[in-house]
């Protein structure tokens, strides 16, 4: 893959966009064709003050998951960044990046092919990607780019998350999150603490608590820079096990849910 240079004074980075899934690329092949774009600090500030003074209302509403059109905040689009496990390195699939073959993850492979399908990022709506979208065979760049990173989970609209394929129930273990996530919003989780004393089954059988035991076992909660993306991440950031997914708030609002019925409410 041939990277044109980004531009360090004015804080470029590349940008991913998604094609949708072709009659003549055989997906078992794991292609997917995407467009390599740039966006610099300026153009990303000035885009989003004009976003602003147009529509007000951005500013007081929680942001969705995926922004609509209407409310990119960049005359170009807009973008997400993923966090997700780079896995065994020396395990790739072949993607066409600019239609030129390049070998990426098996777990980013399974990322890509999840939004290709869930028909993400195929338009004004970008991703960035660490492993792609910095140019890993320049070291200078690598450097600069990796000390932006804060700075880019921070611009993004959102970040996706991405913990692998699904495995292990891992719907019924977002099910019994976002279960426990409503209990913890409508202030109810004290009586729900009360059921569970006599009727522990009550959420679902054994099943549905193994299945939410191993996902919290996945190898992404123990990442280096699992924290420092948590701290970053917007409420509205979307965590997907296969095509299930689950927002971050929905995460916590599950686990403080579960920390009031073992230990009671602090």
């Amino acid at each position: 893959m041939s990277y044109q240079p980004l531009d360090e004074t004015n804080e470029e980075i590349r940008l991913l966009s998604i094609s949708p899934e072709r009659p003549d690329l055989k997906s078992e092949h794991g292609s997917f064709p995407r467009r390599v774009t740039t966006t610099g600090r300026e153009e990303q500030l000035t885009s989003w003050w004009n976003s602003r003074r147009a529509n007000p209302a951005l500013i007081c509403q929680p942001p969705p998951p995926i922004p609509p059109a209407d409310s990119y905040r960049f005359e170009w689009g807009d973008f997400a960044t993923l966090s997700y496990t780079w896995g065994d390195p020396e395990i790739t699939e072949a993607i066409l990046l600019d239609g030129i073959h390049a070998s990426v993850t098996k777990n980013l492979a399974a990322a890509l092919r999840t939004f290709r399908k869930l028909n993400y990022f195929n338009g004004r709506f970008n991703l960035w990607v660490d492993s792609v979208c910095i140019n890993q065979q320049d070291l200078d760049e690598r450097s600069y780019q990796v000390a932006m990173m804060r700075d880019i989970y921070a611009r993004s609209w959102t970040t996706m998350t991405f913990l692998g394929v699904a495995a292990d129930d891992s719907d019924k273990a977002l099910g019994l999150l976002k279960t426990l996530a409503a209990h913890e919003v409508n202030k109810t989780t004290g009586q729900l603490r009360d059921i569970l004393q006599d009727h522990p089954w009550h959420l679902g059988g054994q099943g549905e608590w193994l299945a939410l035991q191993a996902f919290l076992q996945r190898r992404y909660w123990s990442r280096l820079w699992i924290v420092q993306e948590s701290a970053l991440a917007p409420p509205n950031m979307l965590m997907f096990a296969g095509e299930d997914s689950i927002t971050w708030q929905e995460v916590q609002d599950g686990l403080t849910s579960i920390h009031t019925c073992l230990c009671g409410r602090l």
